[in-house]
C-alpha cells in the first residue's frame, strides 16, 4: 500500500508513454528552517555576469546553454528549443539528461565546490526548499526579471521559491492543483448522471463522495477509488497543515492528520475502495477496464490516463474536489545557477520557454498530455477552452485554472522525508490492520522526535 503516488513510479510509466513530462505528487509547501545535519553549501564565489532581462549577446560561435534536465522532460521542450535556436543564432541548447535526485545532489555539490554546474537546472518544487532554506546560496535571483511581471504567476508558486531575504530563486513551469478526473462508464453504472455537473454535484462535499461511493459499489464489479490511501492526502491538505509547526516540532498527530486517516479508514471499512496497490499490475489493469471511478489528482493525470487507455475517448469526466477547497500534487522550476556564464540567453530561454504565449503553447503540446502552467497568461491559450474529445467535449483544463489560487500553505522543512515515513507506516496500520488513527499518529509523531533529535 502507498500513501501517494512516488516519483520513481511516475517516471517509470512516462518512460512507457512515449517520454512525457514528469511532474511531482507531493503537497504544496512553504519554507521552514533547515535540519542541522543537512550539509551546507560553501559560499560561491561572485558571479561573473547578472542575469538580465536584455537578450543574449550575439553569438558569433557556437554556445552550449546546458541544462540538467530528466530525460522524459525533453521531448515536450524540443520544438521550443528549436524555435529559440532559429530566434537566437549561435547558441545550442544542450539538454543533459539527470533525474531529479541527482539534480539536487549535483547541484548542491557544484555550489559547495564552485564548479561544475549547469546554465540550467530543472528542479521539482519540493526540491527547491534545500535552496530557498538556504539564502538561494548559489542560485540566482530572477526577481529583478520578473519584478513588473510579478502578478502574472500564482502567487503561493512564487512564494514557493522566495527566500527570506526576498529573492526568487526560479520560475515556475507546471504546478498541480488537483481536481477529480472520473470514469462516466462507473458514474453511468451507479445510476449518477455522468455529465461534469451532475458528478460534481454528486460529489461536493465530503458526506456526498461517501454516498456516492456507495452507490458505485452497490452496482458491483466497480469502486470509487483504487485504494482508501489516496483520500489522505486530499483531506489533510484541505485543512492546511505541515508535518511541522514554525518551531520545528513534528505535529503529525493532530487533527488533520487524524481525521485524514479516520476518513480513509471508514472508505476503506465500508469496502468502498478497491484496495489494490496504487501503480501496480491490477491498478494498471482496472483502469484500462474502467471499473475505478476516480482519481483524485493533477492536471497532469491527463497524461497518464493517455498513456494507459489512449483508445478511451470520451469515456473520462472531470470534476472538483470534494469540500469546496483544494489540494497540489506536484511542480517544477527553471533555475540559474550563479555559475552559469550564459545568463542572460539561459533566462532568455526559460523566459521564452514557459512565460510566452508562443513558447508555451508548444511546450503543452509537445507531449503526450497535457499539464497545468503556474503562467497564469497562458490560462488565456485555446487549450484551456476549447472541448476535448477525450473528455466527451468537456473544457476539463478550466476546472483547474478557476481552484489554481486556492491551495493551502503548508510549511516544509528539510526533516519531512523523515515525517513522511513516519506517516507512511502508520496509515498503512491504519488501513490493513485497522489500529486506531489517534494511537498510530501518536506514535509517528514520538518516532519522528526520536529521529531527528
Amino acid at each position: 500500500m502507498k500513501s501517494e503516488i512516488s516519483r520513481r513510479a511516475f517516471l517509470k510509466l512516462a518512460v512507457s508513454s512515449s517520454g512525457i513530462m514528469a511532474l511531482a505528487a507531493c503537497a504544496a509547501p512553504a519554507a521552514q528552517q533547515p535540519a542541522a545535519q543537512e550539509p551546507v553549501a560553501q559560499e560561491p564565489a561572485a558571479p561573473e555576469t547578472e542575469v538580465t532581462t536584455a537578450p543574449p549577446p550575439a553569438s558569433t560561435e557556437e554556445t552550449s546553454i546546458e541544462m540538467w534536465v530528466q530525460e522524459i522532460s525533453i521531448p515536450p521542450q524540443k520544438a521550443v528549443a528549436e524555435d529559440w535556436m532559429a530566434q537566437n543564432p549561435g547558441y545550442v541548447i544542450n539538454f543533459v539528461p539527470t533525474n531529479f535526485a541527482d539534480t539536487t545532489t549535483k547541484l548542491l555539490a557544484s555550489i559547495a565546490a564552485g564548479s561544475g554546474a549547469p546554465d540550467i537546472a530543472f528542479e521539482e518544487y519540493s526540491s527547491m526548499m534545500n535552496f530557498t532554506l538556504r539564502g538561494g546560496n548559489g542560485i540566482s535571483d530572477v526577481s529583478p526579471m520578473i519584478s513588473e511581471r510579478k502578478d502574472e504567476w500564482l502567487k503561493w508558486c512564487l512564494d514557493l521559491v522566495t527566500t527570506e531575504e526576498g529573492k526568487i530563486l526560479g520560475i515556475p513551469t507546471d504546478i498541480g492543483i488537483a481536481a477529480n478526473f472520473y470514469s462516466r462508464d462507473v458514474f453511468d453504472k451507479a445510476g449518477i448522471k455522468s455529465d461534469p455537473e451532475s458528478v460534481a454535484a454528486a460529489t461536493a462535499t465530503w458526506d456526498d463522495y461517501l454516498v456516492a461511493a456507495e452507490a458505485v459499489k452497490e452496482a458491483g464489479d466497480q469502486w470509487m477509488l483504487a485504494n482508501a490511501s489516496e483520500l489522505f492526502e486530499v483531506f489533510r491538505q484541505q485543512q492546511g497543515q505541515a508535518y511541522f509547526d514554525q518551531n520545528g516540532e513534528p505535529i503529525v498527530n493532530t487533527e488533520p492528520f487524524v481525521n485524514a486517516a479516520a476518513y480513509a479508514q471508514d472508505f476503506r471499512k465500508r469496502g468502498l475502495d478497491a484496495n489494490v496497490s496504487i501503480w501496480g499490475n491490477e491498478w494498471g489493469d482496472m483502469m484500462v477496464k474502467r471499473v475505478i471511478g476516480a482519481y483524485p489528482y493533477a492536471a497532469w493525470w491527463d497524461i497518464i490516463l493517455h498513456g494507459y487507455t489512449p483508445d478511451s475517448a470520451g469515456k473520462w469526466g472531470v470534476a472538483p474536489l470534494p469540500g469546496g477547497a483544494n489540494a497540489n500534487f506536484g511542480g517544477s522550476y527553471f533555475l540559474i545557477p550563479d555559475q552559469s556564464k550564459n545568463k542572460e540567453a539561459s533566462w532568455s530561454y526559460i523566459s521564452y520557454c514557459v512565460a510566452s504565449l508562443e513558447g508555451i503553447e508548444k511546450y503543452l503540446k509537445g507531449g503526450a498530455g497535457l499539464w497545468l502552467p503556474g503562467w497564469k497568461e497562458s490560462y488565456q491559450l485555446p487549450v484551456f477552452t476549447d472541448p476535448d474529445p477525450f473528455y466527451g467535449d468537456q473544457a476539463w483544463l478550466g476546472i483547474f485554472t478557476e481552484n489554481a489560487d486556492n491551495v493551502p500553505t503548508i510549511y516544509q522543512t528539510l526533516n519531512d522525508s523523515v515525517a513522511v515515513q513516519a506517516v507512511t507506516e502508520a496509515l498503512a496500520r491504519v488501513l490493513d490492520e485497522g489500529e486506531d488513527p489517534q494511537k498510530a499518529f501518536d506514535d509517528a509523531n514520538v518516532a519522528i522526535k526520536e529521529q531527528i533529535g
